[in-house]
C-alpha cells in the first residue's frame, strides 16, 4: 500500500518514531515468545470521515516492515464507533 508520496509526511513519522524511541522496549524483546503471531485492529471511538490511512501503513513500514496493513475502509468512507478501520498482523 506505501505509495503515498509526501516526503514531509514521512519526515513527520520519523521524527515522532525517534522521539518516542519505538522499538527499543527490552522488557517485550525479552518476554514476547519469538513465534507469536500478533493482530490488532484500529477502530473508530467517535462518528466520522476517513482520512490518512496511508499514514498508518507509512508508520509500520518504518517501525516493522513485516507488519501485515489490511484496510477495511477507504479515506472519505464514513465510519461509526466501533467500525474497524485497519487490521495490524505480524509475526514475532
Amino acid at each position: 500500500m506505501i505509495d503515498f508520496p509526501s516526503a514531509a509526511a514521512d519526515r513527520a513519522v520519523l521524527a515522532a518514531l525517534e522521539e518516542d524511541a519505538a522499538g527499543c522496549d527490552l522488557t517485550t524483546q525479552w518476554s514476547v515468545p519469538g513465534d507469536l503471531v500478533s493482530e490488532a485492529n484500529i477502530i473508530s471511538r467517535a462518528h466520522g470521515i476517513v482520512a490518512g490511512l496511508q499514514l498508518v501503513d507509512l508508520v509500520m513500514h518504518h517501525v516493522d516492515p513485516s507488519v501485515s496493513v489490511k484496510p477495511c475502509l477507504a479515506d472519505g468512507d464514513t465510519v461509526k464507533p466501533g467500525d474497524i478501520l485497519v487490521v495490524l498482523s505480524h509475526r514475532i
